[in-house]
């Protein structure tokens, strides 16, 4: 049977145990599923003890006041993505609400068990680190209160069951072999799908990966895998959409990809493209690579002078090799700038993106 309820309402189940609603500060509404809202509610459990569940909530000032004594308080303390909105608990906002309530023991929830592909590689301490720097900071502010983070080992605990055991072999797995396994591959189809479709700034995404890895501790390791992938991926992409060109370069009536290439390319830059394909032949693929923008003139011109896919593979491949290690090399510098791993994102980004709109800027600025 359902039940609806509002705050502080309550309802009895069996075996004397009474459930009571409490306000929470979240959004009621649950898209894409309909704009229909609801007050968002915690729950207060009673029968042998009294347990607080504090449902997707931001802290507020009555929170003590309208959940009461209780003994054990579940909180949330992450969420499932980069970054917490309002209406969400971190670590240090639970803290705080956990010194208001006083419980007897706390247990953080809500964080590391919904992990969308590829947002390890923005922010992975959202998924890893809550309960933990949970735990810390309640030893700050609340230190009479007993946390229990899910997963974790109390000293002196009784024989190791066989749970435990299935637990402990999973826990015992590095964190960056997790990471690795969703990680680099979806950093593999990102810059590989750059590389096809010309908006995605996989410069960028080079950047981050490497400022991630510069301080993960399987450095070096993991430096040199993000260059690889990323090479790896960009000559993957470079090559299909080569094939791709020459295939409706070969058709009756031209491609919608040849076109696309085109509408890419300024006539100006092409025709300086053209120019230095004859001078430089496919040294020329490398230096495209690394100047903004200048990838797409490049290979429409080595597709209208008739170059043969193998003789631009071989160019290309030192050109994805070059961009690759450039990319990553200003991602450890950010990196380096910084102990914590996503404040040298921002500047390896920035950077990024300031050299991709370099070229843009430059034009407008002359005419």
């Amino acid at each position: 049977m359902l039940t609806e309820v509002a705050p502080g309402e309550e309802v009895a189940v069996r075996g004397g145990v009474r459930v009571r609603a409490v306000s929470a500060r979240h959004d009621g509404r649950r898209l894409p599923f309909g704009p229909q809202r609801a007050p968002a509610l915690g729950y207060v459990v009673q029968g042998a003890a009294r347990t607080y569940f504090a449902g997707d909530t931001g802290l507020f000032a009555t929170m003590a006041e309208e959940v009461g004594p209780v003994d054990v308080a579940l909180l949330p303390v992450g969420g499932w993505g980069p970054y917490l909105g309002p209406g969400h608990l971190d670590a240090g906002r639970a803290a705080r609400a956990l010194a208001a309530l006083a419980p007897s023991v706390a247990v953080p929830v809500h964080y590391g068990t919904f992990w969308p592909i590829g947002m390890d590689a923005v922010r992975p301490h959202e998924f890893h680190a809550p309960g933990e720097e949970f735990a810390r900071r309640a030893g700050q502010l609340a230190p009479e209160v007993a946390v229990r983070v899910p997963g974790a080992r109390r000293a002196g605990e009784a024989a190791v069951t066989p749970l435990r055991a299935v637990e402990d072999a999973v826990t015992a797995v590095p964190p960056g072999t997790t990471r690795q396994v969703v990680g680099y591959p979806a950093l593999f189809v990102l810059v590989a799908l750059g590389a096809l479709v010309p908006v995605i700034p996989t410069g960028a995404l080079v950047s981050t990966a490497a400022v991630v890895a510069f301080h993960q501790d399987s450095m070096p390791f993991g430096l040199l895998l993000v260059f690889g992938v990323s090479a790896l991926a960009a000559f993957t992409g470079d090559i299909a959409l080569y094939w791709l060109g020459e295939r409706g370069m070969r058709s009756r009536g031209g491609s919608r990809w040849l076109e696309r290439l085109r509408a890419r390319a300024a006539p100006e830059r092409l025709a300086q493209a053209q120019t230095k394909l004859d001078e430089h032949g496919v040294l020329v693929l490398v230096l495209s690579r690394l100047v903004p923008a200048g990838r797409i003139p490049v290979m429409l011109a080595c597709l209208l002078s008739g170059l043969p896919l193998r003789r631009f593979a071989r160019g290309d491949a030192p050109a994805c090799l070059a961009w690759a290690a450039t990319y990553g090399v200003i991602g450890i510098v950010g990196g380096s700038l910084f102990s914590d791993p996503w404040k040298g994102v921002a500047p390896a980004v920035g950077l990024t993106l300031l050299l991709s709109a370099t070229p843009a800027l430059w034009r407008r600025l002359r005419s």
